[in-house]
């Protein structure tokens, strides 16, 4: 049985997709290079997917390790299998130089399980709810235009922080919503091209679901959404959107846990060349982000010790929920922090 047999077979039994989509994505989108798999007795037990992609932070960018597909057999749950695999990824992608490493969770009992091993809930969704009697405004400058990678990208880059997604991502996703029903709608001022929208949309009995929305303006928002409204009819839609600064109203969509340090905080100092800081880690799971990190000039030291005072001491996951939060966060411990998106990843 070859490893991407082993993978499917594990797949297969543990999650509930259509054979369609199944053969789709092992087909098309499965690497053997991304997957990890543990082993009993000879017998492939457990088993996911370490994906690489890029998140944009301000001016700069880090890489970012993504676990799909994570799935044990039955039969050797509670072995502990998952979570060394988990520490694996995390091995890999610390050292492929990867700053996170990101995943969503199936259910909500899986939050804690993950919380275990140092992840922490850092991305969210802002859910908008308009009732099936909402009327969207459309502008006769607008039309609707095929959606294509070089406008998807556009809006993406326009984002402070996000996950990027490259143009054979951006294919996956289009396929992928091709199997699932799902409808993909952009549109562009005829007059300039670059004020476009693009919205990915799911339709059930009596509610309309928007994946994702970017838009350059309001008025292409405006005008995207009116097309979401002529193809899903009469029905109240939710609008996943990409969260302000307002917690009260965020909805958790995925967790993240810093790989490398070091080369997060290189992406910060890159970012503003004016912080100074002495940050010191502690991280019961990979041992090189047990330091001192000394910020300055641009530049990012690590060390094991330091006379330096400390400005922040904190855990790994700490240190997370500081840079990866609202900008008003980072101020307090003056150090750049961000509101970071994640959004249309194969689950």
């Amino acid at each position: 049985m070859t490893k991407r047999d082993e993978i499917k077979h594990l797949f297969t039994a543990g999650f509930n997709e259509n054979s369609e989509w199944t053969d789709w994505y092992f087909d098309k989108v499965y690497d053997d290079d991304e997957a990890i798999i543990a082993y009993s007795s000879s017998k492939a037990v457990s088993c996911l997917m370490l994906s690489q992609y890029r998140m944009k932070l301000g001016d700069a960018s880090v890489g970012m390790g993504y676990i799909s597909c994570a799935t044990t057999a039955r039969s050797a749950r509670g072995q502990g299998h998952m979570r060394r695999l988990i520490n694996d990824a995390l091995m890999e992608s610390a050292c492929r130089g990867d700053a996170l490493v990101s995943l969503i969770p199936a259910s909500r009992r899986l939050y804690l399980y993950y919380g275990r091993l140092g992840f922490v809930t850092l991305f969210y969704t802002d859910n908008l709810r308009y009732t099936s009697l909402h009327r969207f405004c459309s502008d006769s400058n607008f039309e609707r235009c095929k959606p294509s990678y070089s406008i998807f990208s556009r809006l993406e880059a326009l984002r402070p922080s996000t996950v990027i997604h490259s143009e054979a991502d951006f294919s996956h996703i289009i396929e992928d919503a091709a199997l699932d029903g799902s409808h993909v709608l952009a549109v562009a001022d005829r007059s300039n091209p670059d004020d476009c929208a693009m919205a990915f949309v799911t339709i059930g009995d009596g509610t309309a679901t928007v994946k994702d929305i970017s838009a350059s303006s309001a008025r292409a928002r405006e005008n995207v959404l009116a097309e979401v409204r002529k193809v899903v009819g009469p029905r109240m839609i939710i609008i996943r959107d990409c969260p302000g600064d307002d917690t009260l109203a965020f909805t958790p969509a995925g967790m993240g846990r810093i790989a490398s340090v070091k080369t997060l905080l290189e992406a910060i100092a890159a970012h503003d060349t004016a912080t100074t800081q002495t940050i010191r880690v502690r991280d019961n799971i990979i041992a090189d982000n047990n330091a001192v990190f000394i910020i300055h000039n641009g530049t990012v030291e690590s060390v094991k010790t330091t006379m330096r005072k400390l400005t922040i001491d904190v855990s790994v996951e700490n240190l997370a929920k500081i840079i990866f939060n609202s900008p008003r966060v980072g101020q307090i411990f003056s150090i750049p922090s961000f509101r970071p998106y994640m959004a249309l990843m194969l689950e």
